[in-house]
Order: C-alpha cells, then sequence, then structure tokens
C-alpha cells in the first residue's frame, strides 16, 4: 500500500517538466519595493513599522534569497510644493534589515502617498513587483497626485501587487489603506498592538492565523517529504522488530523439531505450546494488516502523499482563506531546482528503501515461520500416529497372550463327564473375555489435541506394563502366565469389580489347585453373568 501512495506522489511530481519548473522559477524572481512614510504623524509610529517591514523582509527573504529589495523613505516637507514624484532606491539583494537612520527629524509634514506609490509603480513597468507601503495612511490634502488616480493607472499587463502596512490608523484613513489594496491582504498594526491581516474581502484576520499561513506556504512541501520519511521509518523500525521475532520464532521451531526426532523428555509438548504462541502471533499479524489496522499505521503518511499530490496537481491560483497554494508551489518548485533537492532525494528514498526491504523481510520470516510450523505439525502428527501404532501392537500382544489362556484348557478336564466339562469350559471363557475386555478397554482414536496425547501415552504405559515379560534376566524372558496378568490388571485397577474373587482364581492358580480353580472359575462366572 505504502508503495502505490509512493508511486502516486512521483506521478505527480513528475506531470510538471523541469522545463516549466525553470521557467516558473525565472517568473517569480520579483522585485519588492518597501516605502516607509517618515512624515510627522509617523514619529511615534516608525517602531512598529520597522517591525512590521522587518517581518515581511524575513519572509520574503526565506522564501528567496534572491529577491531584490528597494527601500525608499518619503514625505514632503511642510509649506514646499508636494512633489509629483520621489526618487526610488535602486533594487539590489540584501540579507538583513538595515538600521534606520538615527538623524532623522520630525515636523509638520506632509504625506504624498499618491506620488511615492505612482514613483514605485513607473520603477518596476510591468514587473514582476510587490510594493509595501507602511504609513499611518493619513494622506495630505491636495499633496501630489490622487491614491485613486494612481491605482487606475496600472496596467492590467501589470504583474504589480500592492500590500498597505497601516500603523495605528482611524477608521477613514483604514479605509484609504483599503482603497490601495491590490494584493491578498493589507497588515494592520492597531493602537492597543494587535497585528491582523485583511484580505480583499475586509475580513481581519490575526497575525499569528497570517504567519502560520505564510510558514505553511513555505514549508508544506517540506512537511509532507518528512511525514512520509518519518512514517517509513517508524513502520520499518516495527518490521525490523517483528521479522527479527519471527526468525527467532523459526529457529526455536527447528530445535524442538530436531529435540523430538532425538526423542528428548518434553519436547513435543514445548513444541505444541510455542506454536500456539506464534498461532496466536500470526493472527495478530493479520489484524494489524487489515484496512482499518493499515490505516491507522498509515494515517500520517497517507494524508501527507495526498498533500503532495495536490501540491503539485492543484491550480497555483486557488488559494483557502489566506493560504495561497501558488506560493507553496513555488517554494517546492525553488528547492527541487536548487543544489539540496539531490541530497534531499537521496536521503528521501533511503528511508523509503530501508522501509521496503524491512517489509519485505517481514513477509519472508513469516513465510518461513509458515513453512516451519507445517513441518512441526508434520512430525508431531507423524509422531501421534506412531504412537497409536504402538497402542494398537500392544493391543494386540495382549490379545494374543488372553488367547493363549484361552486354548489352554487341560486343567478343565476332570473326569469323562462332558456337561462338567463345557459348563467349565463356558465359565473359563466368559472370565478370559471379560479380563480382555478389562484391560483394553475402548479403542482410543489417533490423538489432536494434548489432552488426548496424554490419555493415549497413559494407556500405552498402562498396556506395557501388563505384557512385560517374566524371567530372571532380558534375554531369558517369558510372557506373564495368567495368575500374574490378573494380580497386573488388580494393580492397574483395570478389575475393580469381585476382586476377592480374582484374587482367590490366582492364589488357586498359583497353588496349582484344581478343585479351587474349577470352584473360583464357577463363582466368577456366575457373578460375570449377573
Amino acid at each position: 500500500m505504502m508503495r502505490g501512495l509512493i508511486f502516486i506522489v512521483f506521478i505527480g511530481l513528475s506531470i510538471v517538466s523541469p522545463t516549466a519548473l525553470h521557467a516558473q522559477s525565472a517568473q517569480n524572481e520579483r522585485t519588492v519595493y518597501f516605502l516607509v512614510d517618515i512624515s510627522g504623524s509617523m514619529e511615534t509610529r516608525l517602531i512598529d513599522a520597522e517591525e512590521l517591514l522587518a517581518v515581511e523582509f524575513e519572509r520574503i527573504l526565506k522564501g528567496d534569497p534572491n529577491t531584490l529589495f528597494s527601500r525608499t523613505e518619503f514625505k514632503a516637507r511642510a509649506g514646499a510644493a508636494c512633489p509629483t514624484e520621489i526618487p526610488i532606491s535602486t533594487p539590489k539583494p540584501i540579507h538583513t534589515w538595515p538600521e534606520p537612520p538615527s538623524n532623522r527629524s520630525f515636523e509638520n509634514d506632509q504625506t504624498p502617498l499618491g506620488a511615492a506609490l505612482l514613483s514605485a509603480i513607473n520603477h518596476a513597468g510591468l514587473g514582476p513587483a510587490d510594493i509595501y507601503i507602511a504609513s499611518d495612511w493619513a494622506q495630505s490634502p491636495k499633496c501630489g497626485p490622487e491614491l485613486t488616480d494612481v491605482i487606475s493607472q496600472i496596467s492590467d499587463d501589470a504583474d504589480i501587487s500592492i500590500t498597505p502596512i497601516v500603523v495605528r490608523p482611524n477608521e477613514s484613513d483604514l479605509s484609504i489603506a483599503q482603497s490601495a489594496q491590490r494584493s491578498a491582504s493589507l497588515l494592520v498594526r492597531t493602537s492597543d498592538g494587535d497585528d491582523t491581516v485583511e484580505g480583499n474581502d475586509g475580513d481581519a484576520k490575526h497575525w499569528l492565523i497570517v504567519q502560520t499561513t505564510l510558514f505553511l506556504e513555505k514549508w508544506l512541501w517540506f512537511i509532507g517529504f518528512i511525514m512520509i520519511a518519518l512514517n517509513a521509518l517508524v513502520v520499518g523500525f516495527q518490521n525490523a522488530n517483528k521479522s527479527v521475532e519471527l526468525e527467532r520464532g523459526v529457529k526455536k521451531v527447528e530445535l524442538l523439531q530436531d529435540s523430538i526426532r532425538q526423542e528428548h523428555s518434553g519436547a513435543e509438548e514445548q513444541l505444541q505450546q510455542h506454536i500456539a504462541l506464534l498461532d496466536k502471533s500470526t493472527a495478530e499479524e493479520d489484524d494489524r494488516y487489515s484496512n482499518s489496522a493499515l490505516f491507522k499505521r498509515y494515517w500520517y503518511g497517507s494524508i501527507a502523499v495526498l498533500l503532495l499530490v495536490l501540491l503539485a496537481t492543484t491550480p497555483p491560483d486557488l488559494k483557502i482563506y489566506t493560504f495561497g497554494l501558488g506560493a507553496a508551489q513555488d517554494a517546492a518548485w525553488r528547492v527541487l531546482n536548487s543544489d539540496f533537492a539531490t541530497a534531499f532525494a537521496v536521503t528521501w528514498i533511503a528511508l523509503l528503501f530501508f522501509y521496503g526491504t524491512q517489509s519485505q523481510r517481514r513477509r519472508e520470516a513469516l513465510k518461513d515461520l509458515n513453512i516451519a510450523t507445517e513441518a512441526a505439525d508434520r512430525l508431531i502428527n507423524a509422531n501421534r500416529h506412531d504412537a497409536h501404532a504402538e497402542y494398537q501392537s500392544l493391543r494386540n500382544t495382549i490379545s494374543s497372550v488372553l488367547l493363549s489362556f484361552k486354548e489352554n484348557r487341560a486343567h478343565l478336564i476332570v473326569r469323562e463327564d462332558d456337561d462338567v466339562v463345557e459348563d467349565l469350559s463356558s465359565a473359563y471363557d466368559g472370565t478370559i473375555l471379560f479380563m480382555e475386555q478389562a484391560a483394553l478397554g475402548s479403542m482410543l482414536p489417533v490423538s489432536k489435541n494434548d489432552d488426548e496425547d496424554q490419555r493415549l501415552q497413559t494407556e500405552v504405559s498402562n498396556l506395557k506394563t501388563l505384557v512385560a515379560g517374566t524371567g530372571w534376566n532380558v534375554w531369558r524372558t517369558k510372557d506373564p502366565d495368567l495368575p500374574i496378568m490378573i494380580r497386573r490388571l488388580l494393580r492397574s485397577s483395570k478389575l475393580n469389580q469381585h476382586q476377592l474373587l480374582w484374587k482367590a482364581l490366582a492364589a488357586a492358580y498359583e497353588a496349582d489347585d484344581g478343585e479351587q480353580i474349577r470352584m473360583c472359575l464357577g463363582n466368577l462366572a456366575e457373578k460375570i453373568r449377573a
């Protein structure tokens, strides 16, 4: 998803060709004229005027360090004829706001606003130029050209903006400034020291809002790239940490499989527990990449991509409140056409490459984990089938041993009386069948979980005890005889009914007491049938 969004950014930025960017940059090399009213009424206002001008100067300089500036102070001496033109200083690059002269004198001077503005307009020609006039806008009557006449002389083809900077005006003077405004805003400092900005619609905006807007116009492109880079860095580290966790999980699964093959005690149980934890972690990983979770992870990067695409593709004359998209585009193009662009692009692409590699590493680790857990499941299932095969083999062995008892009937014949022999044979067969049912119980299926594994292992252990050979050493063993089998069944609690009769039968066989054997068989047969 993130790579797709990044691709959109590059497509959007590529819409504007390098030639167009160069033309845009050249077109925006504007000249800035600062006209400063130093007439008598400005004596107490000049500090405020200089401060506002300095702020504008810094803003413009940061936007384009190559801007040409012209600073001209103007007034008309009292009693003298008002000039029709003011000498305009030659525009040149400057990098610090000049200190105001210390030898200014303030008398009952006049304010030739129209003459000053007309002189700057004539000097600018068709532009592009921005003219800032700092004054209280108290135009002296009949002192030079009228402002309305001067504004009307500006050619329709001229790219000239006029921004009044109004310092502590009264209402009538403020209306004069508004009539001269030929820009997106005019700056006003009121008598109580508050700074506001008025747009062409007359809506007053606080200075802080304007400064924030100016900051965004200049740095929006950078904020967008930083948000994308930060998102890539954060998610990249998350992927790296998850990859390490998954890789450790794969290694542990493989080690536990080796332990199972070497028949280490408890290895299979540990493997099952570990797989359960990994399954839970994998499920959480799937949840993290659902649509809602993806938005939570990439929301600020997605917003940044959208901003950059809009910045690259939206018409420059679009304006939102005090925010001018054209100014934001100008700032971005200046950086993209500078020497800084290559270093910035390399850094940004390196962060995106880090994100991409760690994301791929996480996916590969998750794939390896799935392969390892599937192999572990196969091994566990194979072991379960082996355990069940052993269980079946033990059941068959017990059945064989009991069948051998069933075939040995010599001790039942006492005289040539077929009826007695038949009754004893029936009692004997019923006793052996009961023992078989008690020993084997119900057939257990192949286990599918830990509880069934444990039950099967316990049953295998019990069956091994029943069929364990007897003898004085392991090379000379034999199958258990009937009395031994009876006593083993009693110890394993499989013969939990008629225990006294079973004990008596075992004792009779051990004593080889035929009469007692026949009597015990008859009693047991009667109890079993009941």
